[in-house]
């Protein structure tokens, strides 16, 4: 999961930015939004976010810039996302991802989710393309009672083991299929990319994964709203995996 922040004034904009990432990224969580330098100070310190999208012109002629200085070991990325053109030379002494004008186009979000996802897991931006196409398209064939099914992996949304069987929770009318072999089978049929195993009875699919709760292990809910327990010797390793933030 990628934490994120975003700074600007205008409600129109937050909107019409935060329903752009939210249909591109759902890796990405919104931890916090902002319209004025001391109330994105502390948002940053609350939240540690990785990301932070910010215009250069804030609530009460406040400046963005003012902002990033109190951080001059800034641990985070950021984004400018605005329409005051006159201010991207100095925006550029900051080292920002992107310079964007407003209104922000869909195309170059996914961009740049490609371009920080890269960065952050030391892959150029033509393999994230490349692992992207190949978990949308791919298809396994199980093995099932009666025969054999195909499944297309992104529409799994976890793994249930039961016993010397697997039953697959699919993203289709809470679908499930009952798979002829055991979870760790199922596994080896899995990519290592977006599948995840959380529990001894459990692999989930982190493309839907909708919350962490924490607790001793912490729990999952996912997409369909089931709620998952995270064993406490696998939870480390999962909150790891969660911030890397490699789920295509």
């Amino acid at each position: 999961m990628v934490r994120a922040v975003i700074i600007d004034d205008n409600h129109f904009d937050l909107i019409l930015l935060q329903n752009l990432l939210a249909e591109i990224w759902p890796e990405l969580k919104v931890c916090a939004v902002c319209g004025t330098v001391a109330e994105s100070i502390a948002a940053i310190k609350t939240h540690a976010p990785q990301l932070v999208f910010l215009d250069t012109e804030l609530r009460n002629s406040e400046k963005s810039f003012d902002l990033l200085d109190q951080f001059p070991n800034r641990d985070f990325e950021i984004i400018f996302v605005t329409m005051h053109g006159h201010h991207a030379k100095l925006a550029c002494t900051y080292l920002p991802i992107a310079f964007l004008e407003k209104q922000v186009k869909k195309d170059d979000l996914i961009t740049l989710m490609q371009r920080f996802t890269a960065q952050r897991n030391g892959l150029t931006p033509a393999q994230v393309i490349a692992l992207m196409k190949e978990n949308e398209m791919k298809v396994i064939s199980i093995p099932t009672a009666d025969g054999f099914a195909t499944v297309a992996l992104r529409n799994i949304i976890y793994l249930e083991a039961g016993g010397n069987c697997t039953i697959l929770h699919i993203n289709s009318d809470d679908k499930q299929i009952v798979v002829s072999l055991t979870l760790g089978e199922m596994e080896k049929k899995l990519g290592k990319t977006i599948f995840f195993r959380i529990h001894n009875s459990y692999t989930i699919n982190c493309n839907h994964v909708k919350k962490y709760k924490r607790g001793s292990g912490g729990v999952v809910t996912m997409s369909n709203n089931k709620e998952l327990d995270v064993s406490r010797k696998r939870k480390d390793d999962f909150l790891r995996r969660w911030e890397r933030g490699l789920y295509l």
